[in-house]
């Protein structure tokens, strides 16, 4: 059997290509959130992060973004007027470590370590309402 160059190239694509993705976290999404005192949502938020988010019936959660699949890579997970939060996920001993860092003219991050089948609501640091909530899907 003869391997011509391209035949090379497309296996060791494939064999790092496998390895890589094997690596990935499982489906870690982040979503952003904010707490106002007034206005009606735009669109709805899960029950669970809205208890996470309010502290009174008087206090409403917007969306500031859909739910976003973090990897071990850095990805940009918020940008507007001048703002900008990335974040990325790792996987270390069946944990998930959320790592989300940002700027809005100060620092702004957010960690949180998680278990498969867990979920949770963090407020992110140096904000006064901004929180994220983080969901980490079972294995199957």
């Amino acid at each position: 059997m003869r391997l011509t160059f391209f035949g090379i190239a497309t296996l060791v694509i494939l064999a790092f290509s496998s390895s890589v993705f094997a690596d990935e976290p499982i489906g870690v999404q982040v979503r952003l959130v904010y707490r106002a005192t007034e206005g009606k949502p735009e669109s709805k938020v899960e029950q669970w992060i809205v208890m996470g988010v309010t502290k009174s019936s008087d206090e409403v959660a917007f969306p500031m973004t859909d739910w976003v699949k973090l990897t071990s890579s850095e990805e940009r997970v918020y940008v507007a007027n001048g703002c900008y939060i990335d974040g990325k996920v790792i996987e270390k001993g069946g944990q998930y470590r959320v790592k989300l860092d940002g700027c809005n003219g100060g620092q702004l991050k957010m960690r949180a370590t998680l278990k498969p089948g867990e979920r949770g609501v963090f407020k992110l640091k140096f904000t006064d309402d901004t929180f994220v909530a983080v969901t980490v899907p079972k294995l199957e």
